[in-house]
């Protein structure tokens, strides 16, 4: 019988992933919300410059953003933590 070993060594193990882009190790869904974040603060930004013109809303708008957007990416890593926790 093929111990796990054997399997090592010739470059095949039980999890093999390699459908996706992210990092091992990486909770999916903490994966995801961190990309939304990031969504979130590039949209916010981009939207505060396009309503510049009208400055009563442009500066509410890019603090109302960058900060949910921080918000946002915390949710990611707070959850990222925890299945780290899980794991160990």
């Amino acid at each position: 019988m093929i111990n796990r070993n054997d399997l090592n060594s010739i470059g095949i193990s039980k999890n093999n992933n390699h459908n996706d882009n992210k990092p091992d190790g990486i909770n999916t869904v903490a994966y995801i919300v961190k990309k939304i974040a990031i969504i979130i603060g590039i949209v916010g930004v981009f939207f505060a410059i396009v309503v510049i013109n009208n400055q009563t809303y442009s500066i509410p708008v890019l603090i109302a953003s960058i900060t949910s957007a921080i918000f946002v990416y915390a949710l990611g890593e707070i959850i990222q933590l925890l299945e780290d926790i899980k794991n160990k």
